[in-house]
């Protein structure tokens, strides 16, 4: 059986559920989801378990943390420890019976080659409301651009500040400018957790739509609308770069930032954008 521990936000949820399903797909074992994170009081931002919004498919969910714990402990009596994905290409049924998995895991390489599969089980189980099908009806229509600026706890939290740090205003500026520079006439999405920051902070001479309408358990619906877009300039942030992955649009611009977190090293690092993203 595979095991794998959920932890963070929709966008890191995501990521942990594309790692874990290639694995279980790969060893032909049942995925189960550890969620005892969310049973838990945490120091860091209150999250909630989110996959469920989508078409995913797994076995089970684990909820109580002294399961998850006793879990952890019979893969180390087991040598079937977390492991790490480099060790991928050597997992067979016959020598991987029980595998935890305990990581972000954030990057397209643990996952491309059922990179389709991903893309059925991330669509929503719920049918578009009227306002948002309102709003793929104006995407579907323009040179839309989607545009993520993430706020909330990368500005209020010292701690996820220092961290990840933001996106410049700069940064949102030139990528704008070079989708422009590419495309000619554009429409612009403004997605965020700040809509009322951006709409004072962000002008420009293009038709620009400001998407403040899916809050709460709603929330997840600004990411199938990024996916919507036919270019996406995604902020530091899982949630977007998700919204991005998810674009179909085989001629697609992506922008995203060279650094993803503060730390220089830590940048050096990740891969976390694909090759075929520009960086800026």
């Amino acid at each position: 059986m595979i095991i794998l521990k959920i932890r963070g936000g929709l966008g890191n949820q995501m990521f942990q559920y594309a790692a874990g399903r290639a694995v279980s797909d790969k060893l032909g074992l049942p995925l189960y989801l550890d969620l005892s994170f969310y049973q838990k009081r945490n120091k860091c931002t209150k999250r909630v378990f989110e996959l469920d919004k989508f078409n995913t498919i797994y076995s089970k969910k684990i909820q109580t943390p002294i399961l998850g714990k006793l879990l952890r402990f019979s893969s180390k009596l087991t040598h079937r420890r977390a492991v790490s994905f480099s060790d991928i290409k050597k997992f067979t049924k016959e020598n991987y019976k029980f595998v935890y998995l305990d990581e972000y895991w954030q990057s397209e390489r643990y996952f491309i080659r059922i990179n389709e599969k991903i893309r059925k089980h991330f669509t929503p189980k719920k049918k578009t409301s009227k306002k948002n099908s309102k709003i793929i009806e104006l995407i579907h229509k323009s040179n839309s651009i989607s545009v993520h600026i993430r706020r909330g706890d990368y500005i209020s939290d010292k701690k996820t500040n220092d961290y990840h740090g933001v996106c410049s205003l700069d940064y949102y500026v030139q990528a704008i400018n070079y989708i422009k520079n590419k495309l000619g006439s554009i429409e612009l999405f403004f997605f965020s957790d700040d809509i009322r920051w951006v709409k004072s902070n962000l002008e420009f001479s293009d038709k620009s739509y400001y998407i403040d309408h899916n809050i709460g358990i709603n929330s997840y619906w600004d990411l199938i609308l990024m996916s919507k877009c036919k270019h996406n300039i995604i902020a530091n942030s899982t949630f977007s770069w998700w919204g991005a992955w998810l674009n179909g649009n085989k001629e697609k611009i992506i922008i995203a930032p060279e650094s993803w977190y503060s730390n220089r090293k830590k940048n050096c690092k990740t891969d976390i954008i694909p090759e075929e993203w520009i960086k800026l």
